[in-house]
């Protein structure tokens, strides 16, 4: 019996090289304390459902956070670009770190 490679010449053959400088490291994702995260000041969204925050907290108490946040680093810390509800969820559960993507972004115009 023979092993045989199941696609030939393997993924490389119908995905084209990607540069490495373009491609995302596996350490893409951190998980970052949550007391180092701070709510964006321009979220638009100015309230929010307790309903679907319930719903939510429920979830990630059972699941885990399944989509990271996003977030930039700012002064000591870092600050969200996407994920409040998701951020505030773990907060309340008290959970120490959430997994997250950091982004340089050099303003808050570009945040936004």
């Amino acid at each position: 019996m023979t092993n045989r490679k199941a696609l030939g010449r393997g993924l490389s053959a119908l995905i084209p090289d990607i540069p490495a400088e373009s491609q995302q490291s596996e350490d893409a994702i951190k998980f970052i304390p949550v007391d180092k995260i701070s709510p964006n000041p321009f979220q638009p969204r100015e309230t929010f459902d307790v309903d679907k925050l319930e719903e939510l907290a429920n979830s990630i108490a059972e699941k885990g956070v399944v989509q990271p946040i996003t977030v930039r680093r700012h002064q000591d810390g870092y600050q969200i670009i996407a994920g409040e509800r998701r951020f505030r969820c773990v907060r309340d559960l008290g959970i120490a770190d959430i997994p997250a993507f950091i982004i340089d972004v050099d303003s808050d115009e570009e945040m936004m």
